[in-house]
């Protein structure tokens, strides 16, 4: 019997297939480790180069798992967590479960020799923090790894908590991700408290900012939820023990924004290598004007300004019919996107993150050099929507009529609050309710 020629591929050839084949859900790279002995050594290679795990799956690891020198990009998605508030035992059991796996997950980390990205996205019931166990995974990391991604959210909550997790003075994640800037070309934040930390110490003679001379871009997200989607707080609070991240009223959490602007500032004087060091925070609504928007607001502070980025439901419950406007870069004109949620929120950090299809998070530049494609699909513009689907808004409408921009655009200056409410140009007026069309005054 001839053998068959896929035997007689070359190992380069071989490694290629199998790194395509590992991007494709629908595969299963794991045959080739069991049909031929051969094969073995590329096909874990590439198996295990990029690992995902939610939380079900993360215990499985670290109980089973022993090729830790393959991993090169670790990505951790554990949560939201549903919350039965009548009988929250399973929620409490399940997010209990998840930090217990973070814990044994530990002694691995050091062993991950060429781990060079790790991204990990928490959403964990209120009280509930994994601060403690991702300050040790921190400062665990090997030297090889290059880029950082920590996301923490609570967008759940139990009324009393039966488990005993706590977060100690000596748990600060902040101080944790600073001993590792040094070596980092990728970070992206997203805590619900963080403060200046991060970037430097206080010391007698004051703020000093800590040398990153290999950082290339930073993004810190500031937002806890989708602006406009939820009245209750959506902000960072600083990492002072006095304000605690909750589900309640927003003005009850002091702003970190303004603390955390003029350290970030001498941290970016001291390292001019960075290319993009960027704050992104979001306003609500206004209450008093029923056409102001909501937004998110990109504050960058190598160039000193900021740019708000409205945004607004125009499908009823679609998730992929919002409806953002873009500050551009090469020019002072804006541009409509619509897309999910977040998919518009990728689009404002400038898609500096990106999720592949097998769920693993890198940043956008390796995500391309390794030629993975990307989840999401793109944001299509309004000229794409309008070839496509029949969804229109008042604004649209009232611009077309008016022949203006009827919403505020940038850039500002960098810690500016926005008056986000439409314009209404001179010679025309509008009633005071949501989605109002424009008409011409009387001559």
């Amino acid at each position: 019997m001839d053998t068959p020629l896929i035997s007689k591929l070359l190992p380069e050839l071989l490694l290629r297939i199998f790194s395509i084949l590992a991007q494709d859900t629908d595969a299963n790279v794991t045959s080739s480790i069991l049909c031929c002995k051969r094969w073995r050594p590329l096909a874990q290679a590439v198996l295990y180069r990029d690992i995902f795990l939610s939380g079900e799956r993360l215990a499985k690891f670290t109980d089973g798992f022993s090729s830790d020198h393959e991993v090169q990009s670790l990505t951790l998605h554990f949560g939201p967590v549903l919350v039965n508030q009548y009988d929250p035992k399973e929620a409490i059991e399940t997010t209990e479960g998840w930090l217990n796996a973070l814990q044994r997950l530990l002694p691995r980390i050091g062993r991950m020799g060429n781990l060079e990205c790790i991204s990990i996205l928490a959403d964990l019931p209120m009280p509930y923090s994994p601060y403690g166990e991702l300050s040790s995974i921190v400062k665990a990391l090997p030297t090889t790894c290059v880029a950082l991604e920590v996301d923490v959210r609570h967008s759940t909550f139990v009324q009393q908590k039966i488990g005993t997790t706590t977060v100690t003075a000596t748990s600060h994640l902040c101080d944790s991700i600073r001993t590792v800037l040094g070596r980092t070309h990728h970070l992206r934040l997203r805590l619900p408290k963080v403060c200046s930390a991060v970037f430097g110490e206080h010391e007698k003679e004051g703020y000093q900012p800590v040398k990153a001379p290999n950082l290339r871009d930073c993004i810190i997200n500031l937002t806890q939820r989708t602006p406009g989607t939820s009245p209750r707080a959506s902000l960072a609070a600083p990492c002072d023990p006095l304000h605690v991240p909750h589900i309640g009223s927003q003005n009850r959490i002091t702003s970190v924004l303004p603390l955390l602007i003029p350290k970030l500032q001498n941290f970016a004087q001291l390292n001019s290598a960075l290319q993009r060091l960027w704050v992104i925070d979001c306003q609500a609504a206004s209450t008093q004007n029923k056409n102001s928007w909501a937004a998110w607001i990109r504050r960058d502070i190598k160039s000193d300004a900021s740019r708000p980025v409205p945004l607004v439901n125009i499908g009823g419950f679609r998730q992929d019919a919002w409806l953002a406007r873009l500050p551009t870069f090469d020019s002072e004109l804006n541009v409509d996107i619509i897309s999910s949620p977040e998919a518009l929120e990728a689009a404002v950090e400038d898609f500096a993150w990106s999720r592949g299809q097998t769920g693993v998070r890198l940043p956008t530049t390796i995500m391309v050099a390794r030629e993975y494609k990307g989840a999401l699909d793109p944001p299509r513009t309004r000229v794409q929507l309008r070839d496509e689907e029949d969804l229109s808004c008042t604004l649209w409408e009232n611009e077309a009529i008016t022949g203006g921009i009827l919403l505020p655009f940038g850039p500002g200056e960098l810690l500016q609050s926005w008056d986000l409410s439409e314009r209404t140009p001179s010679g025309w007026k509008r009633a005071n309710f949501t989605g109002s069309t424009m008409t011409r005054l009387n001559k």
